[in-house]
C-alpha cells in the first residue's frame, strides 16, 4: 500500500515558542538574501487565519516567525504563505501531531547510554516514527490529514487512513470553483472509525459526481506499551548512523543486569529494524485492510 504524504515538517501539540521558516535561495539552492522584506500569511486547513508575530529574518539566514501557543492547541495543518517585496515566493505547510512515540526523559531512563545524544534524539525519533507509520499503514500517535476524494453516492466515503477519531470539516465541490461546506450537524453525524470510512448517519449520502474534500484527525489514541517499549533500538540505529564509532552491524543495548540486546541492520530482507522483536511488534499492529464503502 502507498502510504499518503504528510508534510514533513512537525510541531507537538501545544508547543511552546514553536516557529516557522522559510529560505530564500538562488538558482543552485544556496542561500540568499531576499529581494525586500519577508513577510507571511498562515492559515488553518479549514482557511481560518492565524495570528502570529512579525517576521524575523537578517543577511542570508533563513526568514522565521513564532507561533502563538493558542496556535498549536489543535493537531491540525498548518499553511504559511510567504512573500519576498509583496510577491509571493512560497507555500510551506507544518503539520500539529499530538504527540510523540517516547518522550527522552523515558528513553534516557530505559537506555542510559542516550544521555550524551540529546541533541540529534528528536531527528532520530522523527525517523523512526516516519518508517513505523510506514509499515503499520497507520498512525501511532494523533495525527491530521486533509484530502479530496469522488464521492461514493452512498453513506460511506473510504479516506486514506484508518483509526479515524473525528471529521473536522468537509466540503462538497459541485464544480472546480464552487463547494458547500458540511454544517456542523452534518459534521457531528460522522461518528469516529477505526476502518477508516467516513459513515454518514444522518440518512444523507457523500454525493456521487461530485469531490469531496474532507480534513480529519487519526491515529492511534495511545501507543501500545510493546511497540514504545521495543523502539529504543530503532531510534539508536538513527542515532548512530553517522557516527564513525557506530556498530554497524550490531547495535546493541546494555542493560544493568549485564544483558544485551543487539538488531542487525534495518533494511535486510524483509527486516523493518533489524531486530525481530521489534519487527514482530510492529507487524502485531499493522492495519491489514481497508473498509469496503
Amino acid at each position: 500500500m502507498k502510504v499518503p504524504t504528510l508534510p514533513a515538517d512537525r510541531v507537538v501539540r501545544g508547543a511552546s515558542g514553536a516557529t516557522l521558516s522559510y529560505q530564500t535561495v538562488d538558482g543552485d539552492g544556496e542561500p540568499v538574501a531576499p529581494v525586500g522584506t519577508v513577510t507571511v500569511a498562515v492559515t488553518r486547513s479549514n482557511g481560518d487565519s492565524v495570528t502570529v508575530g512579525s517576521v524575523s529574518q537578517s543577511g542570508t539566514g533563513p526568514a522565521s516567525v513564532t507561533l502563538p501557543a493558542a496556535a498549536t492547541a489543535s493537531v491540525d495543518w498548518l499553511t504559511a504563505v510567504w512573500s519576498d517585496n509583496g510577491v509571493e515566493v512560497a507555500t510551506t505547510t507544518t503539520e500539529i501531531v499530538g504527540g510523540v512515540i517516547m518522550s527522552w526523559d523515558y528513553a534516557k531512563t530505559v537506555d542510559a547510554t542516550l544521555a550524551a545524544k540529546q541533541t540529534r534524539f528528536p531527528a532520530a525519533r522523527k525517523a523512526t516514527e516516519d518508517t513505523l507509520t510506514a509499515e503499520l499503514g497507520r498512525s501511532p500517535v494523533p495525527r491530521f490529514y486533509t484530502e479530496r476524494i469522488p464521492g461514493s453516492g452512498t453513506s460511506n466515503l473510504i479516506v486514506s487512513w484508518p483509526d479515524v477519531t473525528e471529521v473536522v470539516w468537509a466540503k462538497v465541490w459541485t464544480s472546480a470553483t464552487t463547494s458547500t461546506d458540511l454544517t456542523a450537524a452534518e459534521i457531528a453525524a460522522i461518528p469516529a472509525n477505526d476502518s477508516g470510512i467516513l459513515r454518514r448517519t444522518d440518512g444523507k449520502v457523500w454525493s456521487a459526481n461530485c469531490d469531496i474534500e474532507v480534513g480529519y484527525r487519526f491515529g492511534m489514541v495511545a501507543i501500545p506499551s510493546d511497540l514504545r517499549d521495543n523502539l529504543l533500538l530503532a531510534i539508536r540505529y538513527h542515532l548512530n548512523k553517522f557516527n564513525n564509532d557506530r556498530e554497524f552491524l550490531g547495535q546493541r543495548i546494555s542493560f544493568a543486569d549485564g544483558s544485551n540486546v543487539s538488531n542487525n541492520r534495518p533494511g535486510v530482507g524483509r527486516s523493518i529494524t533489524g531486530n525481530d522483536d521489534v519487527d514482530a511488534a510492529i507487524r502485531r499492529h499493522a492495519f491489514m485492510h481497508i473498509g469496503v464503502a
